[in-house]
């Protein structure tokens, strides 16, 4: 793999992979050249956080940082990206300055645009923190499900077991980034994917998705299909689905509603540490969202979760109850913390499942008129992001 230079700008600070056991941070404008392709990482944290770049560390790490710090999914990552031919790379815990307000609030706006135009992104799938890694051996389970191609030329799954286990009815499937909330973007915004999962070595990109060589192909739910081209331009769209060509205008924005309301039910079945960043770890689909509606049938602002022009049927989202013990999504009490106006889906930490379909139905009719919906942003700087108070005044 020998990537051409993009034609997209650095990140703010990425990391130098030039000596993998020596890495160190460097702003990109000092480098002369900032058209150079990178690479990004996405993975779950866990509960270390010894290791980030923090306003007392900063100066040191410019000038290298210490290889014993780093945690271990991140040394694979920084030798992965050295390994394929590439300099530099993106990771938020080194490239986000950890307590600096200011900074974080720059880099959480920027941080949509740096997964779309990163080269591609190594995703960790199958670890667990960032102390686990991704390069080991892996063990073989006590069940593995095996793809294979039917009589009439489907895909089919059989699942295999070691002698003596008994053989469960359903295999989840599920890989620790599956289950994270700040994953769900990295995943959607990225072009062009690795993934290191628990089983295989998967490369992902908008139009396709194919096992690295010849390893077990794992099974691609439709679901995963349809997200993997979410935000392409539809000229492009087609090629990954020429059925798509068959379309009306009115067809092609129902995709788009059904798309918004997959995205909205993905998202919401993921877990967050801090749980007020319910709408900041959705902050860039909802902008790149804003960006792909069709302009004669623009939804109006994005508040909190909802689209203005919908309102009235997209106040008619429902929790959902966990389809899967793995999911963990029993019923609770509202949080304790504010997340967002108890009237948009952002502010329960559940499972949430919107009636997207009804925003396109045009044999339905509204029962109440929206006279007055308004949200406080905690920081104007951030429309997507956070809120403080909400205010919905409706009329039927």
């Amino acid at each position: 793999m020998k990537p051409q230079a993009s034609g997209s700008p650095l990140p703010t600070r990425v990391i130098d992979c030039a000596n993998p056991s020596a890495p160190r941070l460097v702003v990109s404008e000092t480098l002369g050249e900032t058209l150079v392709p990178y690479v990004a990482l996405s993975y779950v944290w866990g509960k270390n956080a010894s290791h980030c770049t923090y306003q007392e560390n900063y100066e040191t790490y410019l000038e290298g940082i210490d290889y014993d710090v780093i945690p271990q999914t991140i040394r694979d990552a920084i030798r992965t990206t050295h390994n394929l031919g590439m300099r530099y790379i993106w990771i938020d815990a080194f490239c986000i300055i950890q307590n600096c307000e200011e900074d974080k609030k720059e880099e959480l706006a920027k941080m949509g645009g740096i997964y779309q135009n990163a080269y591609f992104t190594l995703i960790a799938s199958s670890a667990p923190s960032g102390d686990a890694g991704f390069l080991q051996d892996r063990a073989l389970p006590p069940h593995y499900r095996i793809p294979y191609y039917r009589s009439d030329g489907g895909l089919g799954s059989v699942c295999v077991g070691r002698r003596g286990n008994t053989v469960p009815a359903v295999v989840p499937g599920k890989e620790p980034v599956d289950r994270r909330a700040w994953c769900f973007q990295e995943w959607l915004l990225s072009p062009r994917k690795l993934l290191y999962t628990s089983d295989t070595l998967r490369y992902h990109c908008q139009t396709t998705a194919r096992p690295v060589e010849d390893s077990i192909r794992a099974i691609r739910t439709v679901q995963s299909a349809v997200l993997d081209h979410a935000f392409l331009p539809l000229e492009r769209a087609i090629l990954a689905n020429p059925d798509l060509a068959e379309l009306s205008p009115d067809e092609h924005f129902a995709r788009q509603c059904m798309l918004w309301g997959l995205i909205v039910s993905n998202y919401t079945q993921r877990q967050l540490s801090v749980k007020t960043d319910r709408l900041l770890a959705f902050m860039a689909i909802a902008e790149r969202f804003d960006a792909i509606w069709q302009p004669e049938r623009h939804p109006g602002r994005y508040i909190a979760g909802l689209w203005e022009k919908f309102l009235p049927r997209d106040l008619l989202w429902y929790r959902e109850l966990a389809g899967h013990a793995w999911q963990d999504d029993s019923l609770r009490p509202r949080p304790a913390e504010y997340l967002a106006p108890s009237w948009a889906w952002s502010s329960l930490d559940a499972h949430v499942v919107t009636r997207a379909g009804a925003a396109y139905d045009g044999g339905l009719q509204d029962a109440c008129e929206v006279l007055r919906c308004n949200v406080t942003l905690v920081d104007k700087g951030l429309p997507y992001g956070r809120v403080s108070a909400g205010h919905l005044k409706l009329s039927a």
